[in-house]
């Protein structure tokens, strides 16, 4: 990626208003925009049951991430911490972000909450009492005690752990459902997949709905991050049919702070896939290409649909569009293929009829979600990630 690209999509933080003439970007190791983030997902659990998502979450994150100029700890997503790893990686991220300027710490998987402590589990715990838990678990209050002094001015702490309780058939009884509510230092926003005391979805898909959201919006330009969890809640709860609201907490934040610099518009334009934020030579994928959504009855209601639109591959990037721009039923995918045929596709668009959506949306409303597919010279097939399942088909006409 070039550097003026890299410039391009990388986003702003304004600082606080003792220094608010100055701009930070967040182009990694520039001066004065420094961002920094840990993510975790930890699924291969040893002694409970194992957890399908949260690799496939974290892989997902740490994409989307790097595209906004995030440096990984690890350089990477770290999957699968047993419990001495999982205090290295904690440690090691407290150590990275000294003097960064933004802190970002994500975790997907099991997670819970005894005597109002919220707990992280790594892939070995087996606590069989809450007094195992110092030894078996980590307390995500100690993520916020390794930020504390570093002089970051924007601190996020990520939970996609708000599953059921695992343990409990080991004597370690959780007294709530779900994570309980932290108090957010100054500066800082936590943001939890469902709401406090409440139990979230691993989801059926390839990732889980909240995770899934959090990734698209993060791409979409014009949202601060104020506007961006309150879509993200948006999003989940109706990719759940009202069963998941996401929750998050805030201290008062000075200035604005983007993940995306793209320009906005009142129906903002899909990012490219992450991680290749431009096209490069031409691709064994580039022409003419047909795109086919079904969408099968719903348990709810949803009516079935098909559809089809043309889409035009470029360089290895994918777009197509069906409809018209700010029009009821409007959809837009944008895209890379990769190299090996592997693709993430963002999809965006407004319902059509109410009658096809989850939750009998009205027509017009924006939506979004993610496409996992994979294309071989003549034909690609892919899956929708969050809302109603959909399948996708993709063929040279």
């Amino acid at each position: 990626m070039s550097a003026t690209s890299m410039t391009r999509r990388l986003a702003l933080l304004t600082l606080p208003s003792v220094v608010a003439t100055r701009v930070v970007t967040a182009q990694p190791n520039a001066e004065g925009g420094r961002r920094v983030a840990l993510v975790i997902g930890n699924g291969a659990y040893r002694n409970v049951d194992r957890l399908t998502n949260p690799a496939n979450d974290a892989r997902l994150m740490a994409q989307t991430l790097r595209g906004g100029g995030f440096r990984l700890v690890g350089d990477g997503p770290q999957l699968d911490l047993d419990k001495r790893r999982l205090d290295r990686a904690v440690q090691d991220f407290g150590r990275a972000v000294q003097g960064a300027d933004v802190a970002l710490f994500y975790y997907s998987g099991h997670g819970m909450q005894v005597q109002g402590t919220n707990w992280l589990m790594p892939v070995d715990s087996s606590p069989t009492g809450a007094r195992d838990l110092d030894f078996h678990a980590v307390d995500a209050a100690l993520v916020l005690r390794q930020l504390e002094g570093s002089g970051t001015r924007l601190n996020f702490l990520i939970l996609d752990a708000c599953r059921n309780n695992p343990f409990a058939s080991r004597g370690v009884r959780a007294t709530g459902s779900g994570l309980a509510e932290m108090r957010a230092p100054e500066g800082t926003i936590i943001s939890y997949a469902t709401q406090p005391g409440n139990v979230a979805a691993d989801g059926a898909g390839t990732n889980s709905p909240y995770t899934a959201a959090l990734a698209d919006a993060m791409r979409q330009p014009g949202l601060d991050v104020f506007r961006l969890f309150n879509q993200v809640g948006l999003s989940v709860r109706a990719a759940t049919a009202g069963q998941q609201q996401p929750w998050f907490a805030s201290s008062p934040i000075s200035g604005q702070f983007y993940f995306s610099t793209e320009p906005a518009t009142t129906i903002p334009a899909a990012p490219p896939a992450p991680m290749r934020a431009t096209p490069s030579a031409p691709s064994r994928f580039d022409g003419a290409w047909l795109i086919t959504q079904t969408c099968p009855t719903t348990p709810n209601g949803a009516r079935a649909l098909t559809f089809s639109f043309g889409g035009v591959v470029r360089g290895g990037a994918l777009r197509g569009e069906r409809g018209v721009p700010g029009q009821p039923a409007w959809l837009r995918f944008e895209g890379v293929i990769e190299p090996d045929g592997s693709a993430v596709i963002s999809a965006r668009g407004l319902t059509g009829g109410s009658e096809y959506t989850l939750g009998r949306l009205p027509n017009g409303t924006p939506y979004s979600y993610v496409v996992h597919a994979r294309f071989d010279h003549q034909r690609g097939t892919g899956t929708r990630q969050g809302g109603r399942e959909c399948s996708i088909a993709f063929a040279r006409p």
